[in-house]
């Protein structure tokens, strides 16, 4: 009897789970048909969450594809994108895929489904042994014509320049100078800015860092306790998004202060994703909780207008990784500002750098 009730059990368990991803594929189906937002943007974007990429236009949301992926760069038409071959709210091993599309491809649908997103061309892959080690954000540079993938499980930035041309740089070294290649300090954000490599580092020496590469040589600031993302440049000065904060009360930092502290009050938001003008900032938001139920809540984004209050926006997901304006900039061109700087609006904000230390580059055999 009890043999029976644990292989009833385990039949249960299987129908339910299957009933749960008929209802998924259901819902993303629907969802990639078009969905109303409550207000209307001012500018058209992509942004990637743990169920696909959403192509936000006006007052409607398009899912365009149906798996999970954290980074996306575009550069004119050719979009680059990434996405994994497991869910993740599952445990173990997986595979982050990053591949190359054209714009109009993405928009009409053709990514969407397993084995569209397969014909796509992968120019780079990277398995992973937990969800965090995933290939995080995406940024290419139009000056050197190479694409930055931060690969989380190896602990580097990988420099792609084409086929079979991939560099994997590594900052972080032991003292004997041999790289770390695991995820010890998850680096979740790359920003190439004329020749030099910006990085954010979510945790090192128990404090996040944002930091950046010039030849072998690697500096850094201190940001504060772990859980910073991204790092943008505007027209005067950059954006990083403190996501966790104090007191679970994140915040978007610039060269002045929080940008939300006014706007948002006492709301507590996980800030991570950021995109817009200079009259529309759109802040993604990322369901909270422990990584068990991280994928049980919706997240959304954050809209700050020039003409009124922050307002907030739901998305059918619950957790917001990377926004993009359709343009290809998060806010300004990166080769809109030079080297020079944007490292003196970083010091104005966080002071001298505090780390100097070394990097090193290494061809790999194969992206793939």
């Amino acid at each position: 009897m009890f043999e029976f009730i644990k292989k009833g059990t385990r039949r249960m368990s299987k129908v339910k789970k299957l009933a749960r991803k008929v209802g998924s594929a259901f819902k993303k189906r629907s969802l990639r048909n078009g969905f109303s937002l409550p207000i209307s943007f001012k500018s058209d974007y992509f942004v990637t969450t743990d169920v696909g990429i959403i192509y936000i236009k006006g007052d409607l949301g398009y899912l365009l594809t149906d798996q999970p992926g954290y980074g996306i760069s575009i550069h004119e038409e050719t979009v680059f994108f990434s996405y994994e071959n497991v869910s993740l709210s599952q445990k173990g091993w997986g595979t982050s895929f990053v591949v190359v599309t054209d714009k109009s491809s993405l928009v009409n649908g053709y990514m969407f489904g397993k084995q569209k997103i397969k014909k796509a061309e992968r120019v780079y892959k990277q398995t992973f042994s937990s969800s965090n080690g995933r290939i995080h954000q995406l940024s290419y540079s139009a000056k050197q014509k190479k694409l930055y993938i931060c690969a989380c499980e190896k602990n580097s930035i990988i420099e792609y320049s084409g086929k079979e041309h991939c560099t994997q740089i590594s900052p972080f070294l032991d003292r004997f100078g041999v790289p770390i290649l695991f995820d010890q300090n998850h680096i979740n954000s790359v920003l190439p800015v004329e020749n030099v490599i910006y990085f954010i580092s979510y945790k090192a020496g128990g404090k996040s860092m944002a930091l950046y590469i010039v030849d072998d040589e690697c500096y850094g600031w201190e940001l504060g306790k772990p859980g910073f993302h991204d790092l943008f440049p505007t027209e005067n000065g950059f954006f990083t998004c403190d996501t966790f904060g104090d007191l679970e009360q994140g915040r978007v930092l610039n060269q002045h202060g929080n940008i939300l502290e006014e706007a948002f009050g006492k709301n507590a938001i996980a800030p991570r994703g950021l995109a817009g003008s200079t009259s529309e900032i759109l802040i993604g938001h990322s369901h909270k909780g422990p990584r068990a139920k991280r994928f049980d809540g919706n997240g959304g984004i954050v809209v700050l207008s020039d003409k009124d209050h922050a307002r907030y926006v739901e998305l059918p997901a619950s957790q917001v990784y990377q926004i993009v304006r359709a343009d290809g900039t998060h806010f300004v061109k990166n080769e809109s500002c030079t080297n020079v700087q944007f490292r003196e609006h970083l010091r104005s904000r966080f002071g001298q750098e505090q780390f100097v230390g070394k990097c090193v580059r290494e061809l790999l055999p194969s992206c793939l």
